[in-house]
């Protein structure tokens, strides 16, 4: 009621306690990612970024929660066949390097919240990139908000890889 709150704590009278906090959606686009070890046929996590209005790239963050083994198969087919080459290296948090692809794909997430700092107040950093005909190209990292618990919702056909439909 006053500001700066997260949510609404809601007290039943059985004692049961419930948080309850808006949902964020964002459309971010899909520049990389990683294979299940154990099903190999399958993503792991996506690798997302938003683009800025001079159409640079900036690393949003991961997504593992990418829904069933069958969109989980369908989404790596998908990435699959537009594989390219990167300057940038980016570790999952597993320890694998995210395969980068060209920027094609729009995803949907939805998230609790996105976190600026780290638990020691310093900013939390991301790859800024471009893409060109060799592949990916580091611009730097800066500061940028990372997602927390995000789950992808849907791969957005109506949208495309410009500086309005997934714009910071």
């Amino acid at each position: 009621v006053e500001g700066k709150a997260e949510g609404i704590v809601i007290r039943h009278e059985s004692a049961l306690i419930y948080k309850v906090k808006p949902q964020i959606e964002i459309d971010a686009v899909i520049v990389g990612f990683t294979k299940r070890v154990d099903q190999a046929d399958q993503a792991r996590s996506i690798l997302l970024a938003l683009m800025w209005p001079d159409e640079t790239f900036q690393i949003l963050g991961a997504c593992g929660n990418l829904g069933s083994d069958t969109e989980r198969s369908a989404l790596l087919s998908q990435l699959e066949s537009d594989i390219c080459p990167s300057q940038v290296r980016i570790a999952s948090e597993n320890g694998g390097l995210y395969t980068f692809v060209k920027p094609k794909l729009v995803a949907q997430v939805r998230l609790t919240d996105i976190q600026m700092d780290r638990s020691d107040g310093t900013p939390t950093l991301t790859h800024k990139m471009t893409t060109t005909e060799q592949g990916w190209r580091s611009k730097g990292q800066s500061p940028f908000g990372r997602p927390i618990h995000p789950v992808l919702q849907r791969i957005r056909s109506d949208k495309s890889v410009n500086s309005h439909d997934v714009r910071v």
